[in-house]
């Protein structure tokens, strides 16, 4: 699905698509992780964000249910981290960006970043300031001038859930 998705984003003529990953779920090991590299690699995202997962059930209470015992060690995660820079940067395949990001030697973020003109916004690296950006899905966070909102779920409608979602205004600028 994900790579019928992005077949369709590249013939309307998308300039660059990037894949998000979270290493250090429960259950997963570097060589879980391994494999989904294998998969993600044979896509060719343009981009890649590889965000290490943050197990904090005093700020988000459902992940509660997950027991710390099935989650990966430190070692472990860093062990993800220093494969994941290995593999994504290996006979030049992606440039490390920062903070997590990678993307390819002809994308534009690294075309930016090594004409030092990348820009930093909340979602990441951009290479405008200030360009519009919307996001869908459970987690999504768009922006626009003088707003920035998020994906709201509302769980007691029985519609499905591309029907539910609704924008929230989180911050107003002025």
């Amino acid at each position: 699905m994900t790579q019928q998705a992005m077949d369709w984003m590249r013939e309307l003529g998308f300039g660059s698509i990037n894949l998000d990953l979270i290493y250090g779920l429960p259950f997963q090991t570097p060589e879980t992780f391994n494999e989904t590299l294998d998969t993600v690699l044979e896509m060719k995202p343009d981009r890649l964000a590889v965000f290490s997962y943050a197990h904090v059930p005093w700020i988000k209470p459902a992940q509660k249910i997950l027991e710390v015992k099935i989650l990966p060690t430190p070692e472990s995660k860093l062990e993800v981290l220093k494969l994941v820079i290995e593999r994504l940067t290996a006979d030049n395949q992606y440039v490390y960006i920062g903070m997590d990001h990678f993307a390819k030697p002809n994308d534009e973020l690294t075309i930016a970043q090594r004409n030092k003109q990348l820009q930093r916004n909340f979602q990441g690296y951009s290479t405008r300031a200030g360009s519009d950006i919307y996001a869908f899905g459970m987690s999504g966070v768009s922006q626009v001038p003088e707003l920035i909102g998020r994906t709201r779920r509302n769980f007691r409608n029985i519609r499905p859930p591309w029907t539910r979602a609704t924008c929230r205004c989180t911050k107003r600028i002025s």
